[in-house]
């Protein structure tokens, strides 16, 4: 029984820090998508007519990254509403209740993480 608790708060967990890193990551790409355009164009010595090109390149995979980005999150959440209605099958409402506190608990300590990391971040822009 604690080996299908693990596995699926593992399933929950990984699930849920996935969507985080997504959401966290695609901030933090269009926030600082024209300070790496300007950094590249610095390093690689690129004229006027390869920037704009670059930049058309960046935006295109920028709205296909993002289109990848919403169709996992859709999957993922169909993978939970799964696992949930498959656990759900072999735990007691009770072990449901507690899995689903867990599951809770591990979302708010990687928040927690993420706030951590962009207030880092924030401290030392000029490394990024």
């Amino acid at each position: 029984m604690k080996i299908k608790q693990l596995i699926s708060v593992g399933l929950l967990s990984l699930a849920v820090s996935g969507t985080a890193f997504a959401m966290h990551h695609e901030k933090g790409e269009e926030r600082d998508g024209g300070r790496h355009l300007e950094k590249m164009a610095e390093h690689l010595q690129l004229s006027d007519q390869q920037k704009a090109s670059v930049a058309a390149i960046m935006q295109e995979q920028n709205e296909k990254r993002k289109a990848l980005q919403q169709n996992m999150q859709t999957q993922r959440a169909q993978l939970q509403a799964e696992t949930r209605a498959r656990m759900s099958e072999v735990l007691s409402p009770e072990q449901l209740k507690k899995m689903d506190s867990m599951r809770e608990e591990r979302q708010e300590e990687r928040l927690e993480k993420l706030e951590k990391w962009k207030e880092k971040r924030e401290k030392h822009k000029d490394r990024y």
